[in-house]
């Protein structure tokens, strides 16, 4: 009877997991998305989320890419996506740009496309509190759709941008990726096809071919318009018809290829090296038939694929902290390689002489995890890291920015990639997940694992005669003598002790001071800042937001920094806090560490700069008292580990052995040495520098850096409401930090940029580009009116420099403008522009971007653009108000720079710093921050330029 019984219940619960998933239904589709399909072919999809407030992304998908293009045409895929934001019927020329800055988009973060194999997207991001403005967008994506002007004059000129960004492309890995493309892609059209194309076509190319790709292909049943924000999905249904259902489809149309890359039952091998090429690398290519999930049981599988990817991962991560590894960095991975073809990669970065060890090491660990399989210990350790982040991601479901939902769409149309929404997602995962056996993943790692088929062994390598490499043959007969190779099952070693065995002696709070902090919106919500003061001095900044439902953020920093050593110390300080974090803490080792964080989403990790050392952080709401846990350890008990501190050395000594070899890398590093004085601090470092590092001396100095956990201020970001023991782990993790007074500030080191004029030029390289820097550095009074004067000077050398150097010229894919105020150890400003261009064009391009700085200080700024920076900072602030990542900087900020939080606390009182400048000001602006007494000029160009 009591069998019977027992039988029952197992038929019954199987019954139920079955109603529960029939792995053989179809995924289910997000059911907030509404799709549609108009007549003419075109696909919509639409979702309404309203992370961020008042702003929505939209997207133009087209199914066609480099592929597509005849042999006339390489490269045009890509240059018809430029032409789409060089005029079309509504926005003549460049009015397109102007029009979407002056309504506060960004060109790049908000304004954007991209163009790949087999598709090209289109990016646009837009405020939905303006009807006008939002309904204007849709004109926007209709007009890149069908009525892309192709001015010559505007083709002559964007053909110059395409041709510098491929330029910009060029160096030693495009030169290696040139060698094994073909030979990885078994020489299918996808090698043949690179969507940055050929230079003679680029060069070449009529208007009549540019728009014929445009013609064929910018087709209506060959697109898709996706939107996803805060707006209303009828008025969104509606406008997509209105704006793309009269698009009609080519009488005669080209049929859409599908191009496969062929199988082979060979294992090949290929080597490429070059004498730029700054490391080693090696890597296993193993290409699978594609396989579209329509089923659950394929939605299972993919779980299954992303355990295996995880379990493999730790293994690697594990041989790398070994001191005597074969690799200093490796990964794995399973997923797409194109559109029709899947890949599982095996990769790793390796010292000189090195590359035929490094193969087999990890040719090893791919026959270890296929003869044995994984076991259970690293499974369960995968399978609550992988729940984990899906509840992470269900937690948030609702506060999910529209950024990150939307490219799910993108692919969901491109691919047909299932697109079930987080929800789904996350309650597919709880049922299923934990069924899944090690009889399922062992399978899954077999069946990455071919024997031979389609397989290939790649190493790419630094040219020059003190590195051994093998060649073809040798790296295949690794491959087949493993066969014979003895080897032994993986062991895991689990981890049962606790991160904290014994909690310290709670602190008391002795002090609280409270402010408030409104927020822009209708409600006139607010947020309340508070800190807490503890018995030993130690202080807590608490702001409560309820932006994010599961994260909390934490910064706390003291002054002091590495200020306080001289010249002797600098490789102890500069390596410092990285060989901390590669020891582990307390009484466990980094991959120890990584074990009893298993299911927890949290990190914490310390900082030293030259002013001061901190700790940062981030934790779910779950991990609050984890991360307080080692918030602590990481001041009281940090550990010790001469065989982390070789491993780490290891590691270092491959990265650096060949970096002179990468004139980007000499360039910068050179050029900042000789801005900066020839300043020690930043002298470039060779490999045998790290023999310098003395590891008493870095847990000496970390000691005296960071033994007063009482003298941070502690700052916390996030909801607060859901942690009902808060102060009690304040009190217990922060209140009790030791209070050792280390007695010392930072001191001022004299380490500044070169005042006055300099010229740096260095000759390095072979690719045929030069980059081109204009530093200026003035002081001026660190405060919150000059502040915004830098930022709208920023951005208004960032649209005239477009403009001159990108669009009228011709000369550059892009320039950029960097600004930074520096508060201590002196106030000084710091503006750095730099492009990449051809370098016998270098000059003529440097003088076109001085004469729009000398332009800026004799005019000023015209109406049109002053529009566009107010605009733009002030659709900028509304979303950054609503964000962790805003609060936490600008509380921290006026801690170190004694403001009050309540200087900023509405978008109206920072915005007004901004909206109070007028045109004529940027004259004065310009004449202070652009002082040509302190120009610095450096550019890097290669050995030979050719006229």
């Amino acid at each position: 009877m009591k069998k019977l019984i027992i039988l029952i219940i197992l038929i019954s619960n199987y019954l139920n997991i079955n109603a529960q998933n029939n792995l053989d239904e179809a995924i289910p589709f997000d059911a907030s998305v509404r799709k549609g399909v108009l007549p003419n072919g075109l696909t919509y999809f639409i979702k309404k989320n309203t992370k961020p407030e008042k702003r929505a992304e939209l997207r133009l998908a087209i199914n066609v890419g480099a592929t597509q293009e005849d042999d006339n045409q390489q490269g045009l895929a890509h240059f018809v996506e430029h032409l789409c934001f060089n005029g079309t019927k509504n926005f003549k020329k460049s009015a397109l740009v102007d029009y979407l800055e002056s309504i506060g988009t960004k060109f790049g973060a908000h304004l954007n496309a991209y163009t790949s194999f087999d598709e090209t997207v289109y990016q646009l991001q837009l405020p939905t509190d303006d009807a006008a403005i939002f309904e204007k967008g849709f004109l926007v994506l209709e007009d890149w759709a069908h009525n892309v002007s192709f001015d010559n004059d505007e083709i002559e000129k964007e053909r110059g941008v395409v041709i510098s960004e491929r330029r910009n492309g060029l160096g030693a890995f495009e030169r290696i990726n040139e060698k094994l493309f073909p030979i990885v892609m078994n020489n299918a059209r996808y090698a043949e096809r690179l969507p940055i194309g050929k230079l003679d076509v680029l060069e070449k190319a009529t208007p009549e071919t540019i728009k014929k790709f445009y013609k064929d292909w910018y087709r209506p049943n060959l697109m898709s318009v996706i939107a996803v924000g805060d707006f209303d999905v009828d008025l969104v249904e509606k406008a997509i018809k209105n704006h793309f259902a009269a698009l009609t489809n080519p009488t005669n149309q080209r049929p859409l290829q599908s191009f496969e890359v062929k199988d082979h039952d060979d294992v090949k091998s290929t080597i490429a090296t070059d004498k730029e090429l700054p490391y080693n690398i090696v890597e296993i290519n193993i290409k699978h038939q594609i396989k579209i999930a329509t089923t659950k049981k394929d939605w299972r599988s993919s779980y299954i694929t992303k355990l295996c990817n995880q379990m493999l991962n730790a293994r690697l991560g594990e041989i790398t902290a070994k001191p005597d590894a074969a690799f200093s960095y490796g990964g794995a991975y399973y997923g797409s390689l194109v559109r029709t073809k899947n890949s599982f990669n095996m990769y790793c970065i390796t010292q000189d002489n090195g590359t035929t060890k490094a193969m087999e090491a990890l040719l090893t660990e791919a026959e270890r995890a296929k003869k044995f399989g994984f076991v259970e210990g690293e499974l369960e350790q995968a399978k609550k890291e992988m729940l984990k982040s899906e509840e992470s991601a269900f937690l948030e479901k609702d506060k999910t920015e529209s950024g990150d939902l939307i490219d799910g769409l993108v692919y969901y149309f491109l691919e047909k990639r299932p697109f079930t929404g987080i929800e789904n997602a996350y309650n597919f995962s709880k049922q299923e997940v934990p069924s899944i056996t090690l009889a399922e993943v062992n399978e899954k790692i077999k069946s990455f694992l071919t024997n031979g088929k389609n397989t290939v062994l790649q190493v790419s390598a630094t040219e020059k005669k003190d590195n051994t490499l093998p060649d073809e043959i040798q790296l295949i007969n690794i491959y087949n003598n493993l066969k014979s190779k003895t080897l032994e099952p993986y062991k895991y070693e689990k981890i049962t002790k606790p991160l904290m065995e014994k909690k310290p002696t709670e602190g008391r709070i002795v002090g609280m001071k409270e402010l408030k902090i409104m927020l822009p919106n209708e409600k006139n919500d607010s947020i309340v800042g508070v800190e807490y003061e503890f018995t030993n001095g130690a202080k807590a900044v608490l702001v409560d937001t309820k932006f994010k439902n599961d994260e909390i953020q934490m910064s706390a920093y003291s002054w002091g920094g590495t200020s306080n050593y001289g010249e002797k110390d600098i490789y102890n300080t500069t390596f410092l806090t990285n060989i901390i974090q590669e020891s582990g803490i307390g009484d466990f080792s980094k991959t120890e560490l990584q074990k009893i964080l298993t299911g927890k989403n949290v990190s914490v990790y310390p900082t030293l700069g030259e002013l001061q050392e901190g700790i940062n952080g981030g934790c779910s709401q779950a991990d609050f008292e984890t991360m307080l846990q080692l918030t602590h350890l990481y001041i009281t008990k940090p550990r010790k580990d001469t065989s982390a501190f070789k491993a780490f050395l290891s590691q270092s000594k491959t990265w650096l052995a060949n970096k002179d070899t990468d004139p980007e890398t000499v360039y910068y590093e050179q050029s900042n040495y000789e801005m900066y004085n020839k300043n020690y601090r930043d002298k470039p470092l060779i490999v045998s520098d790290l023999d310098k590092i003395n590891l008493d001396r870095v847990y000496q100095i970390y000691d005296e850096r960071f033994r007063d956990g009482a003298d941070f201020t502690y700052f916390f970001i996030g909801d607060f409401s859901k942690q009902p023991m808060l102060l009690t782990l304040l009190q217990t993790y922060i209140g009790s930090l030791p209070n050792d007074p280390k007695g010392d500030y930072w001191k001022d080191t004299d380490h500044d940029l070169a005042k006055g004029k300099m010229n740096f030029e260095l000759k390095k390289g072979t690719a045929p580009k030069a980059t081109v820097q204009l530093i200026y550095n003035v002081p001026v009074d660190f405060n919150r009116s000059n502040r915004a004067e830098m930022n709208a000077l920023k951005k208004l050398l960032e649209i005239k420099l477009r403009e001159v150097l990108r669009e009228d010229k011709s000369g550059t894919y892009g320039v950029r403008v960097q600004a930074e105020m520096n508060h201590y150890p002196d106030s000084e400003a710091i503006f750095t522009i730099e492009f990449g261009c051809d370098p016998a064009r270098q000059a003529e391009l440097t003088t076109a971007a001085l004469a729009v700085i000398e332009s800026i200080k004799k005019d000023g700024c015209d109406e049109k653009n002053l529009i566009k920076i107010h605009e733009t900072q002030r659709r900028s602030l509304e979303s950054s108000f609503l964000e962790n990542d805003f609060w936490l900087y600008n509380t921290v900020a006026s801690y170190k720079n004694h403001t009050e939080v309540t200087e900023t606390n509405t978008i109206e009182k920072i915005y007004k710093y901004t909206s109070d400048i007028k045109g004529g000001d940027f004259k004065r602006i310009a004449n202070m921050f652009l002082n040509n007494n302190t120009l610095k000029k450096s550019v890097l160009k290669p050995e030979v330029v050719k006229p």
